[in-house]
């Protein structure tokens, strides 16, 4: 049997068969025929690739009258793509999976009691933020200071796994 593997990591081969010295390379000193000769009667091949996405927000806020309010997020999505294949002498099949499992939570954390304009005002805080742009900053506005934190990541692995029978 021969057989490989590769992987993000790195690689590594393994490959039977015997050597004698004054022998041609490829040969069995039992019956000096060629490997390329014996060709593989079965083989199999799976190829993996995983993508992992993650994210992470945090808002956490004071209003002028004292209130406070936190706001997290943090939501995970992975895709996992498997492709295989086995061929003998006389079938042969095939293995094709996407699978793609996401997770979401979402917390919001508030000491006080808002008013309508505070609500008002963190919805345009939310708004703001998540189109990108700076919030206005008005005398009128009810939220005193505010921290915000986004954290993203992404993680892509792949695998092949060869054997030759």
């Amino acid at each position: 049997m021969i057989g490989s593997m590769d992987s993000r990591c790195g690689a590594a081969s393994r490959y039977g068969g015997s050597y004698a010295p004054g022998q041609a390379r490829g040969t069995s000193p039992s019956s000096n025929r060629s490997r390329e000769a014996q060709a593989p009667t079965s083989t199999a091949t799976v190829r993996t690739r995983t993508e992992k996405d993650s994210s992470s927000l945090k808002l956490t806020l004071r209003t002028n009258e004292g209130d406070t309010v936190e706001i997290s997020l943090d939501a995970q999505n992975t895709r996992t793509i498997e492709r295989g294949r086995v061929q003998t002498q006389g079938a042969s099949a095939s293995l094709n999976s996407d699978t793609r499992p996401s997770t979401f939570n979402a917390s919001v954390k508030v000491n006080g009691d808002l008013s309508d304009k505070e609500m008002a005002d963190i919805q345009s805080l939310l708004s703001a933020l998540a189109s990108g742009k700076a919030p206005e900053d008005t005398a009128s506005n009810s939220i005193g200071t505010y921290n915000f934190s986004l954290q993203q990541s992404r993680e892509v692995t792949r695998a092949k796994v060869q054997i030759f029978a």
